[in-house]
């Protein structure tokens, strides 16, 4: 009995961990974000998505873009306890470093009072890590009470754009545009 034995072939290649860890960080919070149901990419045809609120007590988060999501919105309403990320998306392109997402929060009751701050969308900029706001686009009330959802409509090297609908009418369209300078 003769054994054949064969050299491994070895290849090199350079791996970039801290792109890895990005990429696993946008698919874990990829599959955390609810879905629309949607495949198609226009804007009229995408159903707009209610963010499902975290379900936090009155100790902080242990992740630490929820933490700061919560204190830039309680900043505006202190009452604000739920909070979630809608979308979070790198900037497109060849070297992101700086992520964009719109989060959401509301008051621990839920219901509505007469104060649409009970219920907020955040349009921020964050660093490559996750966990520490660059920049504040944007802090707005709902226009419609736990029915309104918003999403990055089209982002380009030096602007933002952010479209708001309600969900089951359609109506009150909101866009929000933002100049920016991907290098700063």
């Amino acid at each position: 009995m003769r054994l054949v034995m064969r050299k491994s072939c070895h290849f090199r290649s350079p791996v970039k961990f801290l792109r890895i860890g990005v990429c696993f960080l946008a698919i874990t919070f990829w599959f955390t974000l609810p879905t629309s149901g949607s495949s198609d990419t226009s804007p009229m045809a995408v159903p707009p998505v209610n963010p499902v609120a975290s379900d936090t007590s009155s100790s902080a988060s242990p992740n630490p873009l929820l933490q700061v999501l919560r204190f830039e919105l309680q900043r505006i309403n202190p009452r604000i306890h739920h909070v979630a990320v809608v979308e979070l998306r790198p900037f497109p392109f060849s070297d992101p470093r700086k992520y964009l997402m719109i989060g959401w929060g509301i008051r621990k009751d839920r219901n509505f009072s007469g104060d649409f701050f009970g219920e907020l969308y955040g349009f921020f900029v964050l660093d490559a890590s996750l966990s520490r706001i660059i920049r504040v686009l944007k802090i707005v009330a709902t226009p419609r009470w736990l029915d309104y959802s918003f999403r990055f409509e089209e982002v380009t090297a030096d602007t933002i754009i952010v479209r708001g609908q309600g969900s089951t009418y359609g109506d009150q369209p909101h866009k929000f545009q933002f100049s920016w300078n991907s290098y700063d």
